[in-house]
This record gives structure tokens, sequence and C-alpha cells, in this order.
């Protein structure tokens, strides 16, 4: 909560999840619907503060970088002690200007499992490969039935253990 300044507004009661710039400037500020009460899960502080956006800049100056599908697995790895990121906006919003920030890095690509987070993660792969020293993608082994994300994955059981191993 403390290190990525997460929140809690009262009035919407939703987690706001403030996305910062590399000069650590408040950028926009997401509230993400975790209770479901909406069929809305995430929207903008307001119009034009939306495009997609690296998420969040002190994860990503590790040697290995894991790259999630959102900012609510990007949330829960990065409590799990990975050094998660995301680019804000969906899955297929990855930007060529994204790509120049990871020369000789390490990443570990694990968007949803379905057809549009498989697409993102064809993109992301794609893009990195000429300048990042290592990328690969995981697929998650849900079973049928327990979702499709990095969340769903911890919550049938799995560690961070069981996931470093998908790619070991």
């Amino acid at each position: 909560i403390y290190e990525l300044d997460l929140g809690y507004d009262p009035e919407s009661k939703r987690l706001t999840i403030p996305i910062y710039d590399k000069q650590r400037n408040c950028i926009n500020l997401k509230k993400y619907d975790c209770f479901k009460l909406t069929d809305i899960k995430m929207f903008s502080y307001a119009s034009g503060y939306g495009s997609a956006r690296l998420y969040p800049w002190q994860n990503l100056n590790s040697d290995v970088v894991y790259l999630f599908e959102g900012e609510p697995d990007t949330i829960l790895a990065t409590s799990l002690g990975l050094a998660a990121g995301t680019q804000t906006g969906g899955a297929v919003t990855w930007k060529d200007e994204f790509t120049q920030e990871f020369i000789n890095k390490a990443f570990i690509v694990c968007y949803d499992s379905d057809n549009v987070g498989q697409k993102g993660a064809r993109r992301v792969v794609e893009a990195l490969t000429y300048t990042a020293r290592y990328v690969t993608n995981v697929l998650l082994p849900i079973p049928q039935g327990w979702g499709k994300d990095f969340r769903d994955y911890i919550l049938a059981g799995h560690t961070v253990a069981d996931f470093k191993k998908l790619y070991e």
C-alpha cells in the first residue's frame, strides 16, 4: 500500500492507484472497482488522463522485470516481492517508446490467458526481442473455471516459487 501509494475513495468505493511518470509527477489517478460493484472495472481521474503509461516506475529499474496485464496483477506481484510492471490502458496498448526504456534487461511476460491477453503478450515479446537480453511469455496453467490471470493463479493455491518454475 505504502510503496505504491495506493488509497481508497469512499465516495466511489474504489481503490485509487496513482500513476507517476519517471520524474515522480502524478499524471493520472486510476480508480479500480475491487468490489465489482459496477460493470466499469477501472477509470481514470478525468478525460484525457488515460493514455497508456508504464507503471510503476520504481519496479521497472530491476535487471529482471515481470510484466503483467494490468495494475491489479502488478500490485499483487509487487506485494509478493517481484519487480512487477505493466502498461496502463489494457493488454494491447504497448507503445514503441516503452521498448527503449528496457535495453538489456530480462523480461518475464505474464498476461492474461485469454485471446486479448495473449495478443498483447505477443506484441510485447516481439517489441522487446531486439532490445532485451532475455524475454519469455509465461502462459499460466490455470484449471478451467479458476479464471485467467496471475491473481487467479495465486488464488488457486500457487506460489511465487511455482510461478518461477514455469519459466526457469
